[in-house]
């Protein structure tokens, strides 16, 4: 920098005008990012959890409605600070005002170690999927693809189109995207955003889903399988609360069970179910034919992403005889599984078909079964 400027003042000033006026501003930036917040709730995701749980309350006042206590609500988390913020906000949005501290209400929240967390980071505990997690090859050659290329001739142009100062990278530019990201979600704006137009970001969220497909959906079936402990879980829970109505006179049944855990942890369920997939797998060759796709990371594991699943109770005077069904709502939106055969017009499908496929799905075993290395390399 001194030895720039004392070639002559008026070279060493003219210096700041080459390339366009934005990347004048981009040289001048400041990260508004602390690297101590990486791991913390933002205050809009704490507000978002929220206000999460009193639409919730207001879909469901039967469920959600009665005064708390530990064995009626039942809260889990995993061993992370965000997680942990976004349990305790999403109880206090449920149960506020009713509470014994001004109308604060305590709870008791169930937090696991990550190295004993086989509910809620079964991703960490399967050998098998942790030796076949890698970045794709689909990915890899998408993210130096053409599609990819024309984004960064597009950003080059917007910086400096001829190249005197800043010879933009795919590396710099995905970075530039994130930074974009990340401030907008925290500050509400951000000066990265200015490089990207739409058509740009819809193939760098190709590119994102491309990874998150072959890692953690549909892209192979380990991904979707080791959700096995979380899916027997919930199907425990809802048989649990189907006996609690046939024995109602026997015992109390639990209102609702809630975990806050990681989009590892939501996406890989949400695949076992079969939602959000396509008719085609997402490759790097066919990004305009997926243009309209279902999987979406954006649309699936936004910030406070959620699953809920509900069990009503029908009657025994059901029209197909099928008094149990459950409903699964995606981030608040309705959707029907593709195996359900018998859902009604809510969506609705009976409990004994989730609980057929999800043996169909796991062939009879258990998750050390499906994780286990050498035994799947001795039956292949």
């Amino acid at each position: 920098g001194g030895d720039g400027g004392g070639d002559g003042g008026g070279d060493g000033g003219g210096d700041d005008q080459i390339g366009s006026p934005l990347l004048s501003t981009l040289r001048g930036w400041e990260n508004r990012l602390h690297e101590d917040d990486a791991s913390k709730l933002t205050h809009h995701g704490s507000r978002e959890q929220f206000c999460l749980a009193k639409r919730l309350a207001q879909r469901y006042p039967s469920l959600l409605e009665e005064t708390y206590c530990s064995s009626t609500y039942a809260f889990r988390s995993t061993q992370s600070s965000r997680t942990i913020e976004s349990a305790l906000s999403f109880a206090h949005g449920l149960f506020e005002g009713t509470g014994p501290l001004n109308g604060y209400q305590p709870i008791t929240l169930d937090v696991v170690g990550m190295h004993e967390d086989k509910l809620l980071r079964f991703f960490d505990h399967c050998p098998h999927y942790l030796k076949m997690k890698e970045v794709s090859s689909c990915a890899q050659k998408f993210q130096y693809g053409p599609h990819i290329h024309q984004v960064v001739a597009r950003v080059q142009a917007i910086i400096d189109p001829e190249q005197r100062v800043w010879n933009v990278t795919i590396p710099e530019v995905l970075s530039a995207y994130k930074l974009c990201i990340g401030e907008h979600v925290v500050f509400g704006d951000s000066i990265w955003c200015q490089l990207f137009s739409h058509h740009d970001v819809a193939v760098i969220e190709y590119l994102a889903d491309l990874k998150l497909y072959w890692t953690k959906g549909h892209g192979q079936d380990i991904n979707w399988k080791i959700a096995a402990p979380l899916v027997e879980d919930m199907l425990k829970h809802l048989n649990e609360a189907q006996e609690s109505v046939v024995l109602a006179h026997l015992r109390k049944p639990q209102k609702a069970t809630f975990r806050f855990a990681h989009a590892e942890t939501l996406l890989p369920f949400v695949a076992f179910w079969g939602l959000m997939n396509d008719s085609q797998k997402l490759k790097d060759d066919n990004y305009l034919e997926m243009v309209d796709r279902k999987f979406r990371g954006s649309h699936i594991t936004p910030f406070s992403a959620n699953v809920v699943c509900v069990l009503y109770d029908c009657g025994s005077g059901a029209e197909d005889g099928e008094r149990f069904r459950v409903r699964i709502l995606l981030n608040e939106v309705g959707v029907v599984p593709p195996f359900c055969r018998k859902h009604d017009h809510f969506g609705m499908c009976p409990l004994h078909e989730f609980v057929n496929h999800f043996r169909d799905k796991t062939g009879g075993q258990n998750f050390s079964e499906i994780c286990n290395v050498r035994m799947l390399q001795a039956g292949s």
